[in-house]
């Protein structure tokens, strides 16, 4: 009986009967493979979608090319085209009105959405952008950006505010008129709110804002800039309390400011200035300096507080409303003010040494006597003005019985000065021993408070023997 035949043996059996028929089997579903995948499983859906530099949807004219070929394999109008194209590259055109015209290679892959950006033809550029060098929270700062129309027609743009500048910027308008040939500033203000997030609290954060012309991406200009938090400052007195201050006497001191910076970082210069219920009342107050230095980190400065009173009829007390104000772009405090001013002082003495003279007849008649002056003091706290004296009746002065000897007018006389008058008295060598005379001395000078002409008298008597 003969053995059975090894698996070895049939399988060669096998391959030997049928081998030509498997080769030919697998390279005819090779090739279908090949066709399928070629003209049918490579072709996928694909959404190719148009829209501007600020992601909005731009009606156009799309086509869609193979290389070296003229005629389109996809086209449509709108703002999105849909087809079917295999994997591989193609070349894309986009064109709409308005919009510069986008040729680019377009490669489909995997993705099932692509999507093509239009830009204006924009000939205005962004020349330059100027902001402060630190912004502060909730500080609102004004910065400027220039630009620039290289065209031969005018413009109107707007601007993108980008990066760090997003949601913080406010502008009066948007639609800027940019003149043919011609560079123009526009201003913006900054504000970022309280709430925003500083990673370093005490020497803040570096920031970068951008803009951008809207419509396009390579029209851009950026800025550098520090974010600092809202400054520590330490600021004393909190009252300004000065009690006992004299109407009419110029330049008393009030009090001092000191300002002390507590910050890492410098801050901007502060502002001095009166803000009194009273507005008129502004004028009497004046400082060492209006306006501090910037002060850098640790810094300190101080402003003196005076103040000039006008003369006053009555005590004043200033309070209430009434305060300093200490200002700068990132920090504000009102100092209130306390302040008592007293009634114009306005004693004015004026009297003579002797209110009687005796003159005794000797042979040569009667002796002249010049030891009686009059004197003249301003005891009060503001100047006496306009001051004159004089002799009536006039037969004193005419008859030889009183003459003043040194001037008896002057313009002013200060606070606690004091002028004198010299006078000659005697009597007429036909007076009669037991007569006498009576000269009356008038003063009149202008009252320091009302202004208006105000007398002082008195009477010398003068008698023979």
């Amino acid at each position: 009986m003969p053995a059975e035949p090894s698996v070895t043996d049939k399988a060669k059996d096998f391959v030997s009967a049928y081998g030509k028929k498997l080769l030919l089997l697998i390279a005819v579903i090779a090739v279908l493979y090949f066709l399928a995948d070629f003209f049918v499983l490579s072709v996928k859906p694909v959404s190719i979608s148009v829209v501007n530099a600020e992601n909005q949807g731009v009606s156009a004219t799309i086509s869609i090319f193979v290389p070296g070929q003229t005629q389109p394999v996809a086209t449509g109008s709108g703002k999105t085209l849909d087809a079917q194209l295999k994997k591989g590259e193609y070349r894309i055109e986009v064109s709409s009105g308005g919009y510069e015209t986008y040729s680019d290679a377009l490669i489909i892959g995997d993705e099932s959405e692509y999507s093509v950006q239009l830009e204006k033809p924009v000939q205005t550029i962004v020349k330059s952008v100027d902001l402060s060098q630190n912004v502060f929270l909730g500080q609102e700062v004004s910065g400027t950006v220039v630009l620039f129309n290289k065209s031969s027609k005018n413009e109107t743009v707007e601007l993108a505010f980008e990066k760090d500048f997003e949601d913080v910027v406010t502008l009066e308008s948007n639609a800027i008129l940019v003149p043919s040939g011609q560079e123009i500033p526009v201003n913006f203000s900054v504000l970022f709110p309280d709430s925003t997030r500083i990673k370093d609290a005490k020497k803040g954060d570096e920031k970068n804002g951008v803009v951008r012309i809207k419509l396009t991406t390579n029209r851009t200009k950026s800025v550098d800039f520090m974010l600092l938090p809202s400054p520590k400052i330490t600021m004393t007195p909190s009252t300004l309390n000065k009690q006992g201050l004299q109407s009419g006497t110029p330049l008393q001191q009030v009090g001092k400011i000191s300002i002390t910076n507590n910050n890492e970082f410098s801050v901007p210069a502060f502002i001095v200035t009166a803000d009194a219920e009273d507005p008129t009342m502004n004028n009497w107050i004046s400082f060492s300096k209006e306006e501090t230095m910037e002060l850098a980190k640790g810094q300190k400065d101080e402003i003196i507080v005076y103040i000039s009173p006008p003369v006053m009829e009555d005590d004043l007390t200033i309070a209430g409303a009434s305060k300093i104000r200490v200002s700068s772009s990132v920090f504000s405090k009102d100092i209130p003010l306390q302040l008592g001013i007293k009634q114009t002082n306005t004693n004015f003495d004026v009297k003579p040494s002797l209110y009687q003279v005796s003159l005794t007849q000797t042979a040569d008649g009667y002796p002249t006597n010049r030891s009686n002056k009059i004197t003249l003091t301003n005891r009060g706290s503001v100047p006496v003005q306009n001051i004159d004296v004089s002799v009536s009746p006039v037969l004193c002065k005419s008859g030889g019985w009183l003459m003043f000897e040194s001037t008896y007018q002057f313009s002013e006389i200060a606070p606690s000065e004091s002028k004198t008058i010299s006078m000659a008295i005697s009597a007429p060598s036909t007076a009669e021993p037991d007569s006498s005379q009576t000269c009356h001395v008038k003063t009149v000078y202008d009252n320091p408070v009302s202004g208006e002409p105000t007398f002082k008298e008195f009477d010398i008597v003068i008698t023979t023997r």
